[in-house]
């Protein structure tokens, strides 16, 4: 299974990124958002700072490694929120 995330995330995304629209992009987002609260809930409370930095990441959140669990969270409520 990590392989299979690290392949996407290495791999599947960037080239997504490149190749989509903002819009697209942004409509694939959002259901996966919504799948996501349909599945976990809106904000699963046991996610782990290794699971926050891999959605910094995904989400270009400059210097993510080097962020708390808490500033994981709020600098991703920050890029959320435009």
């Amino acid at each position: 299974m990590r392989h299979h995330l690290g392949e996407e995330e290495e791999t599947v995304l960037p080239k997504m990124r490149e190749l989509l629209s903002a819009s697209r992009l942004e409509e694939l987002g959002d259901a996966f958002a919504a799948a996501r609260a349909d599945h976990l809930g809106v904000r699963p409370a046991d996610i782990t700072k290794d699971e926050l930095e891999q959605q910094a990441a995904n989400a270009d959140v400059p210097r993510a490694r080097g962020m708390s669990k808490d500033e994981l969270q709020r600098a991703l409520r920050h890029k959320a929120s435009g």
